[in-house]
């Protein structure tokens, strides 16, 4: 069952464009805020390059991996992994918009 839960994520996490990952901040990063983001949405891409890797590299048991490193970093937020993902979802948003300002 917990496999089928990870299986419904994969959609969630497709939906990261790559592009975020690759590109530098066109201003300072000064305030809270910038650096709640940045660092959020930083470990939020963490699934994605986990995902990525292994849809790529069909690790024995990396699908178990990645469902339990999620369900821990939940856990550890006082999320469940679909509560998760959404708020990784949101903050990426945010910071696709802040940095387009």
């Amino acid at each position: 069952m917990k496999f089928i839960k990870f299986l419904l994520i994969i959609p969630l996490l497709a939906l990261f464009n790559n592009k975020i990952f690759a590109q530098e901040l066109p201003y300072e990063i000064n305030s809270k805020r910038d650096i709640s983001i940045a660092k959020i949405t930083g470990a939020c891409s963490i699934f994605k390059l986990m995902v990525d890797f292994q849809q790529k590299n069909k690790i024995l048991n990396g699908d178990e991996f990645i469902n339990k490193f999620l369900i821990n970093e939940a856990n550890r937020l006082n999320k469940d992994p679909s509560e998760y993902m959404s708020s990784c979802i949101q903050i990426t948003n945010y910071y696709v918009k802040y940095l387009n300002e």
